[in-house]
């Protein structure tokens, strides 16, 4: 594991000791128990474990039925949304959104002042209302990501599902590495990596999700899924973008001085 804030060791660790973050799901604040697992508890028993075995066919090269399909879109789907980076991007958008509305209220305080006498029956003066204004400030907080996930996830799933899917093998002396995202996106075509965003869009229309360090799941709109050229110049852009893009933590099976290079580690 290379870690790129450099506050863990770079070194071997079991695997499942990588990449946890405790309460990640718990809605932490405005609820009774903050520290509520039951996202957490459905994403385990509604997208981990039914996708389990999909994931394994899928790195068999075998075919998947309808069914695991759709398991292992919704799985795919899921991951594009579940990680702390997902969450962070999608916190900082409402939170400016939401800012901007609150420095809104001030422009004009007599529709403001208008707005909570029909609403409340109390009737505040402008310089109430502007020294209230200047004494608040409101936050998002990650409720909002995952009422996202819950509301999107399905819709996403099925653009997934819909799409031309093709496991793609490294080549010999070759493996792929993944990170804290999991996640690969490409435009327009698989030869163009571009950096990490949330969702499926023109600029991010294809997908590529490590599977092991040998097999990686193609996902795009043409058949060009199916005609990856995976060689070495391939292999090694494609594992560059995955370290660049990676939030915090980046994984190889082995040791790895290009990965020690690109975060600007002394190799050793």
């Amino acid at each position: 594991m290379y870690d790129k804030r450099r506050e863990q060791r770079t070194g071997q660790y079991h695997v499942k000791v990588l990449g946890a973050e405790r309460h990640l799901y718990a809605p932490g604040e405005g609820e009774n128990d903050p520290r509520d697992d039951r996202i957490e508890t459905w994403l385990a028993d509604m997208i981990d474990g039914p996708a389990a075995k999909p994931l394994g066919r899928a790195r068999r090269n075998l075919r998947l039925d309808n069914d695991g399909r759709s398991r292992l879109a919704a799985f795919v789907a899921a991951q594009d949304m579940r990680t702390p980076k997902a969450r962070d991007m999608l916190v900082a958008l409402f939170q400016s959104e939401l800012d901007a509305w609150y420095a809104g209220l001030a422009r004009d305080l007599p529709r403001l002042r208008k707005s909570i006498l029909d609403a409340t029956g109390v009737d505040y003066s402008e310089r109430e209302l502007r020294d209230a204004h200047g004494s608040y400030s409101v936050e998002v907080t990650k409720g909002v990501w995952l009422d996202f996930i819950r509301d999107n996830l399905n819709r996403a799933a099925e653009r997934l599902h819909h799409g031309v899917w093709h496991v793609v093998r490294a080549p010999a002396n070759h493996e792929f590495l993944t990170n804290d995202i999991g996640i690969l996106k490409f435009s327009g075509s698989f030869q163009r990596p571009v950096k990490y965003a949330l969702g499926f869009f023109a600029s991010r229309d294809r997908w590529l999700v490590p599977l092991d360090p040998k097999a990686a799941l193609a996902i795009g709109p043409g058949d060009d899924t199916t005609k990856i050229r995976a060689d070495a110049a391939w292999m090694d852009a494609t594992n560059d973008q995955i370290v660049t893009d990676a939030a915090r933590f980046v994984y190889s099976r082995t040791c790895d001085l290009r990965v020690s290079r690109l975060i600007g580690e002394s190799a050793t």
